[in-house]
């Protein structure tokens, strides 16, 4: 299929195969930030007026400050070295992870480079204590090599030269890397296990959980619009299993004691012309794959508003999903093990942002602690939940940064230990690692 061939239901702008894969993730980010714009009332338009009056007032180039909120939240944070080029922030066990480099922006296996049939550069990582902050000694290895980032096994996304069957121009092959005693950079990068095309929402995406290594692939077979999912070992880095799926584009994934969740998001589309609507189904429901299951159990249809976002662990999942014809406003669905799905009372989702089913989840949290997502303004970072059974959101902690703007793309968020952490960054680079403990 040409690339001039894949659409989604919103019609998005092409992209030529000069472009990189980063290109994608800034789009989708700009054009949720224009329609949530879209949204705001008078009475938005006015607060935001007053926020710059007083952000005016202040002087030039003032440090980043953590501000209490009465009764909800404490913030701290601390500075992270320039040099070390920080971007990702993941969690192994019981402890954070701090991981970038000047090879990939996105995180681990995103954008690499092929040379000569190995991983090209060099990236840090360094452990994090969630209690106290303290950085542990930066560690530097090849960016494909999976020990760096505290695994074993780890796919990673390049560019293949040369043109597939059916396809223009280059394409994005995934291979897995294997931690490896010996080898030449610490690992060995296994054959080409798929591949997808240039194109916005095309990409592949991938998740841990459940003991396993889960990528999905919306684009597997463009001429029939559809997608395939892998199970993947996460000590040898074998496909365990695979399943044909829908091409359900940008996608949002999540990961639990039971398997697989997968949920078309708020930008996802369909490749090509719309099917007929008794095949439309497919595309505008959420799946749960067990990880012996002989095919996806589709376990809600959303419609083609998808959902805002989707969470994940021990034996529950959490969607927002969208209402139709509702801008702005969705229903959390709640999903535990093999029970009927519940669901809470319609929620204004307006202040709160929203996952775009490319990089990693900027929603955390659960039915009993709540939902948690951070929002950028011009100078502040307001880190918003949401209750379970509540009908709105609440601003629990607001954090001063120089570097929070509009134009940057809400940070990913993870929770631990009763916490939420997140990094404040500028383009690419992470400049302050965050906590926000509530009460």
């Amino acid at each position: 299929m040409a690339m001039e061939d894949l659409h989604s239901r919103r019609r998005r702008p092409g992209r030529s195969a000069r472009e990189l894969v980063r290109a994608l993730f800034p789009e989708a980010r700009r054009r949720e930030r224009r329609r949530r714009l879209g949204y705001a009332s008078l009475l938005l338009l006015v607060a935001f007026c007053a926020v710059v009056v007083v952000k005016a007032s202040e002087p030039p180039q003032k440090p980043a400050v953590a501000v209490r909120v009465p009764r909800h939240a404490v913030a701290s944070s601390v500075a992270l070295a320039p040099s070390d080029h920080f971007s990702t922030l993941s969690v192994i066990g019981d402890r954070l992870l701090l991981s970038g480099g000047r090879q990939f922006a996105v995180s681990p296996g995103y954008e690499a480079s092929l040379t000569n049939g190995r991983i090209a550069g060099t990236c840090n990582a360094a452990i994090v204590d969630p209690r106290t902050l303290v950085i542990g000694p930066v560690r530097t290895a090849n960016c494909g090599d999976p020990s760096l980032y505290g695994e074993h096994v780890m796919p990673v996304a390049y560019v293949r030269r040369g043109s597939a069957a059916g396809s223009n121009g280059p394409m994005l092959a995934i291979s897995i890397a294997v931690a490896t005693p010996g080898a030449r950079d610490g690992y060995t990068l296994g054959p080409v296990l798929t591949t997808y095309p240039y194109c916005s929402g095309c990409q592949a995406t991938w998740i841990r959980g459940d003991g396993f290594l889960w990528v999905y692939n919306p684009t597997a077979n463009q001429h029939k619009r559809g997608g395939e999912l892998f199970r993947i070992s996460v000590k040898t880095g074998k496909v365990l299993r695979r399943w044909s799926m829908p091409s359900i584009l940008r996608p949002l994934l999540a990961a639990d004691s039971d398997g697989l969740w997968l949920s078309p998001s708020i930008e996802s589309g369909v490749p090509g012309p719309l099917p007929p609507p008794a095949d439309l189904i497919q595309y505008e429901s959420l799946y749960r794959i067990a990880p012996n299951a002989t095919k996806p159990k589709r376990v809600l249809i959303e419609g083609g508003d998808g959902a805002r976002w989707l969470t994940a662990a021990g034996h529950t999942a959490s969607a927002a999903v969208s209402v139709p014809k509702s801008l702005g406003f969705s229903t959390v669905w709640t999903f535990t093990a093999n029970k009927r799905p519940t669901h809470g009372p319609e929620l204004s989702d307006s202040p709160m942002g929203a996952e775009f089913g490319v990089g990693s989840p900027t929603v955390a949290g659960s039915p009993t602690e709540g939902y948690f997502n951070v929002v950028l303004d011009n100078g502040k970072e307001s880190v918003i939940q949401v209750k379970p059974n509540s009908r709105h959101e609440a601003t629990v902690a607001a954090v001063r940064s120089r570097y929070a703007s509009q134009e940057e793309p809400n940070p990913a968020v993870i929770t631990l230990d009763g916490s939420l952490f997140y990094l404040d960054t500028s383009g690419n680079t992470a400049k302050d690692l965050r906590r926000v403990t509530t009460h």
